[in-house]
């Protein structure tokens, strides 16, 4: 009997091993998919506080380094305080418009006007640039990257009404973003909605938002309270997202144009040490600047790492600590978690997917591509 047994043990061993060696074969086997790698670079910037134009680490920006946006050919549109730079895909570096700007010989150059209060830009498909300006309460149009123009808010007055473009009033706008019909969304942060001025530049109208406050999840759109509004990001689909933190945890909050809200990713009531995964299980530490792809995948900039975001709400981090505690702050390039940042203040990706970011406590431009 034991022979039997023994016989027909080795039998299904056998038979086994052949099926596996079939499937093998026949190329049936699954494979884990690989991890997304990334490797960071620096596009610009000496790593000192000055503001020269030049290119790569000829060029310099000084710490209010902040926003930015690229156009469909690879130039990068970074506000740097009081100017507004166009840096080329190969690095260099030029100012549109600006004061105290000096060449890369330390020639002074004198170029425009100076922005004061400048803080959330965006492009549209023409290329016209706009930008936010929190002192004069405005958002400004730069035609041609030489010409500037008002856009909306009335006259450089802080007010909260919605109607005719240029004079219905705005409060210290920050963030903007702009959907795929030319609608421009503005982070109005004092009176705590998301504007929206039309294509036509003809009306601003409240997209969301009563007031400031702590936001409560699931309120509808223009019944929502939202804290500090710093910064937009808008998908194909018209939907808008924002960070949302108050006093525990920091979620990023997706409005639809339907007039819902909802927590996409994140928990506003849990504090957290930043660790990735699905929706409410995902944690986020100090976000400070937010953007989409084509494919609707949301990137943010926190202090010091860049994470993903896709579709279906998964997050990942690309570049940085893996951990917003893991290291301290600093600079150094290289794949992945081993690249470190020192304080990211703003993000943008271009057609190809490659990730820019500016750091300005090293007042440098970064890149992150995917290999």
């Amino acid at each position: 009997m034991k022979k039997i047994i023994y016989s027909l043990a080795v039998i299904a061993t056998l038979i086994i091993a052949a099926f596996i060696f079939q499937s093998f074969k026949k190329g049936k086997t699954t494979k884990a998919p690989l991890a997304e790698t990334y490797m960071v670079t620096t596009v610009a910037g000496m790593g000192e506080d000055r503001s020269i134009d030049g290119k790569g680490e000829k060029a310099g920006f000084t710490s209010m380094l902040g926003h930015m946006t690229t156009d469909a050919n690879g130039n990068i549109y970074v506000i740097d305080g009081s100017r507004i730079c166009k840096i080329s895909p190969d690095g260099e570096v030029n100012t549109l418009f600006g004061q105290n700007i000096y060449d890369a010989e330390g020639n002074p150059k004198e170029i425009g006007q100076w922005l004061n209060g400048a803080d959330g830009i965006c492009i549209d498909k023409n290329n016209n640039l706009f930008i936010s300006q929190q002192n004069r309460h405005m958002i400004i149009k730069i035609t041609g990257e030489k010409t500037i123009t008002d856009y909306a808010g009335d006259g450089g007055n802080s007010g909260n009404d919605d109607g005719p473009a240029l004079s219905s009033g705005l409060s210290s706008p920050k963030g903007i973003c702009i959907d795929k019909a030319g609608n421009i969304y503005v982070a109005d942060s004092w009176n705590g909605k998301i504007r929206k001025i039309s294509a036509d530049g003809k009306t601003i109208s409240t997209f969301a938002g009563k007031g400031r406050g702590e936001y409560e999840p699931g309120a509808a759109a223009k019944s929502a309270s939202f804290g500090d509004l710093m910064t937009l990001a808008v998908d194909s689909k018209g939907n808008v997202y924002t960070p949302q933190t108050y006093g525990r945890g920091t979620c990023i909050v997706k409005i639809t144009p339907a007039g819902t809200t909802s927590m996409f990713a994140g928990d506003i009531d849990k504090l957290g040490t930043g660790k990735d995964g699905t929706g409410k299980a995902a944690e986020f530490l100090q976000v400070t600047a937010i953007t989409t792809d084509a494919q609707d995948n949301i990137y943010v900039a926190e202090s010091r790492r860049v994470r993903k975001i896709t579709p279906a709400a998964v997050v990942t981090t690309l570049a940085g600590a893996s951990k917003q505690g893991d290291s301290v702050g600093g600079f150094r390039d290289g794949e992945g978690s081993k690249a470190m940042f020192s304080y990211l203040n703003g993000i943008a990706v271009d057609a190809n997917g490659n990730i820019y970011t500016s750091d300005f406590e090293t007042y440098r431009i970064r890149k992150i591509a995917k290999q």
